[in-house]
């Protein structure tokens, strides 16, 4: 199983989570072998190894194939599939979204290694999708199948009157600080996903906003404690993606930065969805337009939609194996 698993990110432990409930759903109890930060995930013989050993190679939802963070993340994804194809291996891709792959040989490459017949899988929004599937028509739609994750998770959900903000590794604080004075929000949860990335990061905007004088608090670490946070909120703030989708799966009011990934990936669901921010003015007027959505129906819908996706994905998948 690769992704990047294993760093405490909430949004990929919950892909790699769903993943597991897939594969047992289609396969029974299938043995998944994980490689850890430490010692195997960055050890070329341990990989090979592994590739050597096992019966086929599933990729975990998430943007992998991307040079946005760096090139070397780009050749580690590419470089397992193609290692694993050459073995003869078959690699499916579960929940995938591209880019940004600013790189033209990474780009050529990706293609050539898509057109290869032991690679298959879905992806979560339609850009990708036609990207995926440019020469041939093997790949399919999904939708993020994180939600089958949360099922059966206990959360702890009093709702509070509190904002829930989902930072990532560049937010940009005043413009934060700003949207929220102009509508005279003052109680503010700030929750991060990825801590091990964001420490720092959390540390400066609590800073701020104590500096400001809001009602501010950090929400508790821990996927469980993230979901519960994000489920008992009036409203989450969210420059993530599945901050957005958690706050989707609960029914509470969401808006959402509007990174290219995180607006193709919920207008693959919901097709009106357009709660987005970029600045203040576009954050205060979402939020105000968000007291007025049916987010329960929204709700249902990715349910739905999520419930259809790993169905299909159950059935293309023990075809693709078998």
């Amino acid at each position: 199983m690769i992704g990047y698993l294993g760093y405490e990110n909430v949004g990929d432990e919950l892909l790699r989570i769903a993943t597991e409930k897939i594969c047992k759903n289609t396969f029974g109890n299938p043995g998944f072998v994980v490689p850890k930060p430490k010692g195997e995930r960055f050890n070329p013989l341990y990989i090979l190894k592994q590739l050597v050993k096992c019966d086929g190679v599933i990729y975990t939802g998430g943007n992998l194939f991307q040079d946005e963070t760096s090139l070397r993340n780009f050749v580690y994804y590419y470089s397992i599939a193609l290692a694993a194809l050459k073995m003869g291996k078959k690699v499916f891709l579960i929940s995938q979204g591209l880019g940004p792959l600013k790189n033209k040989m990474a780009r050529r490459l990706l293609r050539k290694l898509f057109a290869h017949k032991r690679i298959n899988g879905c992806f979560r929004d339609r850009v990708s999708l036609k990207y995926a599937n440019h020469g041939t028509e093997k790949f399919f739609e999904c939708v993020d199948v994180a939600a089958i994750a949360m099922d059966g998770v206990k959360v702890d959900t009093p709702l509070r009157n509190v904002i829930t903000l989902v930072l990532n590794e560049r937010p940009n604080v005043e413009e934060l600080i700003r949207a929220f004075k102009l509508l005279k929000l003052r109680n503010i949860r700030i929750l991060s996903m990825s801590p091990l990335t964001e420490k720092k990061i959390v540390e400066r905007v609590l800073k701020r906003f104590n500096e400001e004088r809001f009602n501010v608090e950090l929400a508790d670490i821990g996927l469980e404690k993230a979901l519960s946070s994000i489920a008992s909120s009036s409203l989450v703030v969210t420059h993530r993606l599945h901050g957005a989708l958690t706050a989707l799966y609960y029914g509470v009011p969401f808006v959402t930065y509007g990174s290219p990934k995180n607006v193709r990936t919920i207008t693959n669901i919901l097709d009106d969805y357009d709660l987005f921010f970029k600045n203040a003015e576009d954050l205060a007027i979402s939020i105000e337009h968000a007291y007025n959505c049916d987010f329960q129906a929204m709700k249902e819908k990715y349910r739905e939609s999520c419930h259809r996706s790993t169905i299909t994905i159950g059935e293309k998948m023990k075809d693709f194996f078998t």
